[in-house]
């Protein structure tokens, strides 16, 4: 942890995990393993639920078709899974007034992870709090094996996330890394 007054703590989690999955990879392997389970996969656009009289939930989307027009389908299901980002369709028709949440915006780089003569210490997990780096949030630096995640967020708006992402490179030892 790095404190706004440039004040350094390292916390460390004797015999603890910080799990972190590769997104780009994590999801295509859960897609094929529901579907492996049994699960129908369909690419699509969510539009819509509903319930019926019996509480069944009908899904409303549209499928592109062969020619490239965009089909409108329905399918009924026992489970709807709005796992469709942060700002979710289906998080919006689900709790009515979740569109107007504040939320900050996130800007982050994926670069590799320099070797490990370097400075940079790869197995741990850094998290500042410095109004360079943020003025009112947080900036990261998560490594990922050969790669490492470094990025911020502000709700402020005119507040450059990306110079202040290469600003935190610089300080973690990384700006000259490969994006």
């Amino acid at each position: 942890m790095v404190s706004p007054s440039d004040q350094q703590v390292d916390m460390p989690i004797d015999g603890g995990f910080v799990g972190m999955v590769d997104r780009d990879v994590f999801d295509e392997w859960l897609r094929t393993r529901a579907a492996e389970a049994g699960a129908k996969r369909r690419t699509a656009t969510f539009k819509r639920f509903e319930r019926d009289e019996t509480d069944t939930t009908i899904v409303h989307y549209e499928e592109r078709a062969a020619d490239g027009t965009m089909v409108a389908k329905t399918v009924r299901t026992r489970a709807l899974i709005g796992a469709d980002g942060a700002l979710s369709a289906v998080a919006r028709q689900c709790f009515p007034g979740s569109d107007r949440l504040p939320y900050v915006f996130a800007y982050h780089e994926i670069v590799r992870a320099p070797p490990v003569a370097s400075s940079f210490d790869g197995t741990r997990c850094d998290v500042y709090y410095r109004g360079s780096v943020s003025p009112d949030f947080y900036g990261w630096v998560f490594p990922h094996g050969d790669t490492v995640s470094v990025g911020t967020g502000s709700a402020r708006k005119g507040f450059s996330l990306r110079e202040s992402v290469g600003g935190l490179r610089d300080a973690a030892g990384l700006g000259t890394s490969e994006t």
